[in-house]
């Protein structure tokens, strides 16, 4: 990965040497966790890509851009690109969709 410019970055090394990014991808869980320093020690024009799990998490953070996982190569090229919120990040109308023409096994 690093051959391509790519490198892994842990939150206490962030907070501590204040690197320079353009994209910083992580998920819900580190992103929740590690939010004040994720935005406080980032130097530069940074895109944050947040990944999350669209059946059990519903991130909404308008400073940045929520990825529904698995990343795949398109969604990953426009985070690139910079094209805006490539996910849907509402769960509840997902989970709570009823077919209108489902019919009831008990027959009522």
């Amino acid at each position: 990965m690093r051959a391509y410019g790519i490198e892994p970055i842990a939150p206490d090394v962030m907070a501590k040497d204040r690197p320079h990014v353009d994209f910083l991808f992580t998920d819900t869980l580190v992103y929740e966790e590690h939010k004040d320093a994720i935005h406080g020690s980032l130097l530069g024009d940074k895109q944050i890509c947040v990944l999350q799990n669209p059946v059990q998490e519903a991130l909404r953070d308008a400073k940045v851009m929520v990825m529904n996982k698995p990343l795949y190569s398109l969604n990953f090229c426009q985070a690139i690109r910079r094209e805006g919120q490539v996910t849907y990040a509402g769960t509840s109308e997902a989970l709570n969709f009823k077919a209108p023409e489902a019919k009831d096994p008990s027959g009522r």
